[in-house]
């Protein structure tokens, strides 16, 4: 095993494991939007908040909180984040619970990327990534980045498998069992109705908005024009961003909607608390991960009482391109502290 625990601390191969030897874990941000104006239009975005600080506070992250932003503030905010000094940390985090969509015209080929919602404008998910790559900032070179999405990626709808058991009868009623802890579990964790992540219009339409889209470092405002009518063969349809030593993982697939429970918060931030809080630091990051995709995806189901996004699925994403293994354990000795922009 290339990395293993002894008495209570972690000893780690650096050819195998990243090194989490520093003074300080690192700076974790959180980015929540859940207003327009006076309006509050994400019921249960406050949980989130409340379910990503007991992560990164567990694991003694720096918190740093933006609140409601408007994306010149935001990404100057983030911007000055990149030039810190980095070299005594672990390691970088940034969670984002916002609303979200797949945007078309990003690019110069017409590019259809994801995007998330600030309190004017979208911002393509790249712009953020890119301001912590190690050329934008050397001081996180080597170290990974952990990147946590709660945003919907598009407007299609999971409805799940119909599986139909042929086992015998000793079979079956153990399936009608593990059934009846699902429905359970579904009205113990959904007490209140279960929304989307994407932005309230457009749930009411089949084509791409019109947004101003902000570029952090040039100031460059450029507009999403397309109609609606270009053929699948002009359009680009980009990659999702992860660069060197990013671990990327979304809520949901390209092209879906993220659900989010009014009264619980969104299921994939819910879950990753679960199950990050609860571990022992034995498991890799990844392997916790995985643990999150399954639970989200075989717990969890929607209820609305509009049919169109009742009993609906769900299941997270993970785009990886770090080299080595991670083991979290909470940093000993270390206070951390939370500031809200």
């Amino acid at each position: 095993m290339a990395c293993s625990i002894s008495a209570g601390f972690l000893e780690t191969n650096d050819q195998m494991c990243y090194k989490f030897s520093h003074s300080r874990r690192g700076i974790a941000v959180i980015i929540v939007n859940n207003r327009t104006g006076n309006e509050n239009i994400r019921q249960g975005s406050e949980k989130d908040t409340t379910f990503l600080q007991q992560i990164f506070n567990h694991y003694g992250f720096e918190i740093r909180t933006f609140c409601n932003m408007k994306s010149k503030e935001l990404l100057s905010g983030l911007l000055r984040i990149s030039r810190e000094d980095h070299s005594e940390n672990d390691c970088f985090a940034m969670a984002i619970s916002t609303h979200g969509m797949e945007s078309y015209g990003c690019g110069t080929n017409g590019t259809r990327e994801d995007v998330i919602e600030t309190q004017d404008e979208l911002i393509p998910v790249r712009f953020l990534l890119k301001l912590f790559t190690d050329d934008k900032c050397p001081s996180l070179q080597g170290k990974p980045r952990l990147v946590f999405i709660q945003a919907c990626r598009g407007q299609e709808l999971d409805n799940g498998l119909t599986i139909t058991c042929t086992s015998p009868k000793a079979d079956l009623e153990a399936a009608g069992d593990a059934l009846m802890d699902a429905v359970l579990l579904k009205e113990r964790l959904n007490p209140g109705q279960d929304d989307t992540d994407a932005p309230p219009h457009s749930h009411d339409t089949d084509g791409p908005n019109s947004n101003r889209l902000y570029d952090a470092e040039e100031s460059i405002s450029a507009s999403d024009t397309t109609d609606g009518k270009k053929s699948l063969s002009d359009i680009y349809i980009a990659p999702a961003p992860c660069y060197e030593h990013f671990l990327v993982m979304y809520a949901t697939p390209p092209g879906y909607f993220a659900f989010r429970n009014k009264a619980d918060g969104s299921w994939f931030i819910r879950i990753l608390a679960d199950v990050l809080l609860r571990s022992d630091g034995r498991q890799s990051l990844t392997r916790e991960l995985t643990r999150v995709i399954r639970r989200v995806a075989h717990d969890m189901q929607s209820y609305n009482t509009n049919p169109r996004y009742d009993a609906k699925k769900q299941s997270p994403v993970i785009y990886s391109k770090l080299i080595k293994e991670i083991y979290l354990t909470p940093k000993n000795g270390e206070l951390p502290r939370d500031s809200t922009s």
